[in-house]
């Protein structure tokens, strides 16, 4: 049994126990203020030097300008002492990722980057990578032309002629356009023809424009150009080949510069008949035309168009022939064509027309056969205007 004397005594001793643990526990809460400030001045002077030193070793930046402290620099394989390679800050780009850095260089100025570049198959050193006179930028975002091909639609005119000359306002050229094929003809005459009718340079233009020849604006058709140049004395009765190079090539204005000629005349001969209409070249550029009147020498005309630009009796059997009627081979180039003015027989007269090849074994395709030999039969363009090269750069969308 414990006696009231030793209880008192152990009950003083837990509550002294007590006490000494709350002040253990409860630190200088119990201090002077002026103990805790200092205290407390001091515990904050050690965290801020700290964390100060742990980021001036961060932060230190050799080449001072890009933004990147030289551990990230070296971490991503940069070098710290050079600033900026490019145009680019350091900064700038190792925000972005590795694809779009490198879309930053544009090494030969032309406005398209390097990986663009890749992805046309252009020449990331040289800004006009197929020498056609206009920047690999300007083909590819301005004029929609093929950077990797100086004629894009294949009609003999560099891409860069069809752009400058029209701009230009270059007779005859102002109708030239890069994304759609282009054929000209300078007409002349002897003193003694009249001159073609309005009508029929239109029935030919309407033809050619309606031709299914495909181009790079994804329209179809051929802009066909007449230029009435002069009106020539006849120093002959007739004119062959020779006697039109002798007396009328000079006259020739546009000569070796991607147009053909057309003489007409009141008579024509070739060496085989004094009878012949109309003489030309297969794939030349020179036509000569006998004046036969309205509609008539219009579809002699396109009749030799035809020949200049590749149609012959080699490309297909019906061509100078009358072996096929005009239904089967419904086509100027078919001699029964001319049935009407010969024999008076105007049935089934097909005028202004080539064949689309759509009546069967007996016709022929006319216009894919031209189409297939557009830029093999370009006349030259040695003399054209000089277009130098990178002389179109625009980087304006």
């Amino acid at each position: 049994m414990i006696s009231p004397d030793n209880y008192t005594s152990n009950m003083k001793k837990l509550i002294l126990f007590i006490l000494c643990i709350s002040i253990l526990f409860t630190g200088f809460t119990f201090l002077p203020v002026d103990v805790q400030s200092n205290i407390q001045s001091e515990l904050s002077s050690v965290t801020s030097t700290t964390y100060s030193e742990m980021n001036k070793t961060e932060v230190q930046d050799d080449d001072t300008t890009d933004g990147l402290s030289d551990f990230t620099e070296i971490t991503q394989d940069n070098t710290p002492e050079a600033a900026d390679p490019d145009t680019n800050t350091d900064s700038s780009e190792f925000t972005k990722s590795s694809t779009e850095r490198s879309e930053n260089t544009d090494a030969d100025g032309d406005g398209l980057t390097t990986d663009k570049e890749a992805v046309l198959g252009t020449d990331p050193l040289d800004p006009d990578t197929d020498g056609d006179g206009i920047s690999d930028y300007s083909e590819y975002h301005t004029y929609r032309t093929d950077p990797l091909d100086p004629d894009t639609d294949g009609d003999g005119f560099s891409d860069g002629h069809e752009v400058i000359l029209p701009d230009k306002q270059i007779e005859p050229y102002n109708e030239l356009n890069p994304l759609q094929k282009n054929v000209l003809y300078e007409i002349d005459r002897t003193s003694a023809v009249p001159g073609l009718y309005t009508s029929d340079l239109d029935q030919i233009q309407q033809a050619f424009m309606s031709a299914p020849v495909a181009n790079p604006n994804n329209e179809t058709g051929i802009i066909i150009s007449f230029i009435e140049d002069e009106s020539i004395l006849r120093p002959t009765e007739f004119i062959t080949y020779d006697i039109y190079l002798s007396e009328y090539h000079s006259h020739f204005t546009y000569r070796d510069k991607g147009v053909r000629h057309v003489l007409i005349g009141t008579d024509v001969a070739s060496e085989q008949s004094t009878t012949t209409i109309g003489l030309s070249e297969v794939g030349g550029d020179t036509l000569l035309i006998e004046y036969d009147g309205i509609d008539a020498t219009g579809n002699i005309l396109m009749h030799e168009i035809g020949h200049s630009l590749g149609l012959s009796k080699n490309t297909f059997t019906g061509i100078d022939s009358r072996e096929y009627t005009t239904e089967e081979y419904p086509s100027t180039m078919n001699y029964n064509q001319y049935s009407c003015e010969i024999n008076q027989d105007c049935t089934n007269v097909v005028e202004y027309q080539y064949s689309t090849g759509d009546g069967g074994s007996t016709d022929f395709d006319d216009w894919g056969y031209i189409e297939s030999v557009f830029t093999e039969n370009a006349p030259s363009t040695s003399q054209l205007e000089y277009i130098p090269s990178n002389s179109i750069n625009s980087t304006s969308p």
